[in-house]
């Protein structure tokens, strides 16, 4: 049984104590550079200062090394992966290694070991003594263009620990060059049951090591080979390999150097024809400026291995290729291709009579100059004449793409069909059925939303019935239009103001929950008013006076109001009173403020709490008015084994408290990351400002959101992310409850929070009405235990 995340953070906090070493105390220059810290040792202190230091470091690791083992020894009996990276500190006495007879030798059922750096010989060596059973080994070394003395002595102990494993399925080599030749010898000892190789970022242009490459084929049962970024002689020297013949992966990256030429043709001509009767994933990438570049590729895979390829990844495709592939591969059930830039709607409109039955996985992305331009127009033209019973219908790379794209998918249920199928216990509704006027039917069809969510098809009858509610449901649920939605319809029928009364925990919620009642009741020529701190009073006072219809507010300001000016008559006849994010509202921070706004609307209206996190204090108010059955609130919680939604993929990255900047950059810098929308949430204020001064700096746009900032700031700064002039907002938690901008597609935690409801809220930024989202925390030792508290509540 493997380990959950807190117990894997455990781990990670030996290791990470063990191997992490102040490697800018260290006197020389490429470690420093490693660290990204830019200053000249001798200039932070002198060489006392240094050893002292040293020393301190020292006992610290050996003390906390102690801990760490009699924890282990005490608790674990199953530890299946261990990852060493960074200098591994040099020690006589291993103290976290078990000894080979000890009966709590808890890495005897280590599985897979992850060893990136250099200097661990001797660390190799004592943990080969104590692994016997690994399947998998990544190993590698720092890129640095000249082979370094110690890297030998390094080679030979990874050599050892291959060869003591009694049945290694999975390498992965990471290095510049000659790692493969000191390590060819110790994979042919594990010929019979490696399975997996994998070569990173590695030069075989000299001949030790292309010679070392070309006795692979000895591996008999080798089944995936995946070549990233390596320098390969593009002639004859490789045509070994193509003896290869029982490859059922073969996985080709060629982006680090774009310039280096290809293979050779013969080279994937032999390749595919030998694997023809057992390849079946095929991922391959290069530069394609036109269709000359790499073209013959394309055309191998269609006449030598195209009859049982299932999965392909390929890089930029024209279209005539794109339909020869489609020709040819009859078994294909997973495609994903860059499209470059093109107008590409009247291609993708045809495109689905030609796709093969058996595909349930398509993917396009963008080009290097841009992507397939088309229209939501074409998207529901291909889908609606799709031969294939699509499962998944990836587009989140496409710049084109806009809410509208994502609801034509949404409509046809291409995107989590299988998991809808079997959470959804009601059958469909629509949006006519549960009661609502056309005229609000044509507002929602005009914001391209057809079909209601679950917490709207329950939630919706029963407020039109008037009936008090609360609703829980998971973040991005479509919570705010559940009750939206009924009150307008009420309002429609018998107008006048203040009719509703929203109350929300932030300013920008109530900001945002104002956009959609002015969007939805655009035709009533509806009236609204938000009244929050941080503008004028005098102005929001000559407003609530007009009586608008609905009025949304924040309680400390509203109470203001109250207290201040004569607006007390104006919420004397509301008919709807809601409480968004109840939860927080409901706390004692609010406590005195509610008691105020109850005591100055009536006691005769419908009240409406929603939340995405129920407590006990909202539970209880089922049984709060059991004297009066008529009045006993209506209440539904959207059941589920999780409170974070399926399309959402939760991660997080351990690393120590003191580098979490430069990791942060980064990751905003990373290939995969750099053109997604992003959130970052921090703990607190001044952690906001200064990490947006620091991207500032580093030329990443961005800007910041947080109490510090005067409420016209902040809606400037909403307005700037919403409109994508920056693309990274930088928020403490007055940002983590209701914002609702589909265009986020990454959220950050750089602060675990201390409250687990609060990670979900934060979370909830992306991810929302059925589109995907990435949620990444980072995780230092300090954050053990809020991990496993919020690891419990999710």
């Amino acid at each position: 049984m493997y380990w959950t995340i807190s117990q894997w953070l455990v781990s990670c906090w030996l290791y990470r104590v063990l191997n992490y070493e102040e490697e800018v105390n260290e006197c020389q220059t490429d470690r420093i550079e490693d660290c990204i810290i830019r200053f000249a040792p001798d200039e932070r202190f002198n060489n006392d200062e240094y050893n002292e230091i040293e020393e301190e470091n020292e006992r610290k690791t050996i003390l906390v090394a102690r801990e760490l083992c009699n924890l282990f020894k005490n608790r674990c009996r199953t530890f299946h992966d261990l990852h060493l990276e960074n200098k591994a500190i040099q020690s006589n006495e291993f103290l976290f290694l078990p000894s080979s007879t000890d009966p709590c030798n808890y890495l005897t059922n280590l599985r897979q070991l992850v060893c990136l750096g250099d200097n661990k010989s001797e660390l190799l060596l004592a943990i080969s003594e104590v692994c016997k059973n690994l399947r998998k080994v990544s190993i590698g070394f720092p890129l640095a263009l000249q082979w370094k003395s110690h890297y030998e002595s390094d080679a030979m102990s990874l050599g050892t620990l291959i060869e003591k494993q009694t049945r290694l399925e999975s390498v992965c080599l990471y290095g510049y060059k000659r790692l493969i030749s000191y390590l060819i010898g110790s994979l042919l000892s594990q010929s019979m049951s490696l399975n997996i190789l994998e070569l990173m970022y590695t030069d075989f242009r000299e001949a030790q090591d292309y010679q070392s490459l070309a006795l692979l084929p000895s591996c008999k049962n080798l089944k995936s080979l995946k070549i990233h970024n390596c320098f390969i002689p593009p002639d004859e020297r490789i045509m070994p390999l193509t003896s290869l013949q029982q490859l059922e992966e073969f996985d080709f990256c060629n982006e680090w150097n774009p310039l280096y030429p290809l293979i050779q043709q013969k080279f994937w001509d032999e390749l595919f024809l030998n694997n023809a009767n057992t390849l079946r994933k095929l991922s391959l990438w290069w530069v394609r400026s036109d269709s000359k570049d790499g073209a013959k590729i394309i055309e191998s895979i269609t006449k030598r291995c195209s009859k049982n390829i299932s999965i392909l990844h390929l890089p930029i495709l024209f279209t005539h290729e794109i339909l020869t592939l489609f020709d040819h591969c009859r078994q294909l059930k997973e495609f994903s291709f860059s499209g470059d830039d093109l107008d590409a709607n009247e291609f993708l409109s045809q495109l689905g009579a030609f796709t093969p039955t058996t595909l349930r996985s398509l993917t396009i992305k963008d080009g290097h100059s841009g992507g397939w331009n088309f229209t939501e127009k074409s998207l529901y033209s291909f889908l609606s004449s799709c031969q294939a019973k699509l499962q998944i219908m990836d587009l989140t790379s496409c710049s084109c793409m806009t809410d509208r794209h994502y609801d034509v998918i949404k409509s046809e249920k291409f995107i989590n069909v299988i998991e809808s199928q079997k959470t959804s216990k009601n059958p469909s509704k629509t949006f006519e059925e549960l009661g609502l006027n056309p005229w609000l039917i044509d507002a929602l069809k005009a914001m391209s939303i057809k079909f209601p969510s679950e917490i709207q098809k329950v939630c919706i009858p029963q407020i039109l019935n008037g009936k008090d509610c609360i609703g829980g449901a998971k973040t991005g649920s479509g919570k705010t239009a559940a009750f939206a939605l009924p009150i307008l319809q009420k309002l429609s029928e018998d107008p006048f103001g203040v009719f509703a009364l929203v109350l929300t925990p932030t300013r920008e919620l109530a900001f945002q929950i104002a956009d959609q009642f002015r969007v939805l009741g655009k035709s009533i020529n509806l009236k609204e008013c938000v009244v929050v701190g941080g503008l004028d009073m005098m102005s929001q006072s000559l407003q609530l006076s007009r009586k608008p219809h609905v009025v949304i507010a924040t309680p400390g300001r509203l109470v203001d109001h109250i207290n201040s000016s004569a607006i007390a008559p104006c919420l004397s006849r509301i008919r709807f009173l809601v409480l968004d994010e109840a939860d927080r509202l409901l706390s004692d921070t609010f406590a005195e403020d509610l008691a105020v706004i109850f005591d100055t609307i009536p006691k005769k209206r419908q009240t409406l709490l929603f939340t995405a996190t129920m407590t006990e204090n909202i539970l209880q108010l089922q049984d709060a008015q059991e004297e009066d059955p008529n009045r006993k609130p209506f209440i539904y919680q959207v059941k589920s084994d999780i409170s974070t939604v399926s399309t959402l993929s939760q991660f997080y990255v351990f690393i120590p408290s003191h580098i979490r900047e430069p990791y942060l950059t980064h990751l905003l810098r990373s290939e995969e990351l750099s053109n997604k929308s992003t959130i970052i949430f921090c703990g607190r204020c001044r952690t906001a400002e200064l990490l947006r001064v620091m991207l500032v700096e580093l030329d990443i746009r961005c800007t910041s959101l947080h109490s510090m900032m005067s409420q016209k700031e902040r809606l400037n700064s909403l307005g700037k992310f919403k409109a994508e002039i920056v693309r990274v907002l930088i928020a403490t938690d007055v940002g983590s409850r209701g914002l609702d901008i589909p265009t986020v597609q990454l959220v950050v935690n750089f602060d675990i929070p201390r409250d687990p409801t609060d990670y979900i809220h934060r979370v909830g930024r992306t991810a929302r009405a059925g589109r995907g989202g990435i949620a990444l925390s980072i995780v230092t030792e300090r954050d053990i235990e809020l991990v496993q508290n919020i690891e419990t509540r999710i």
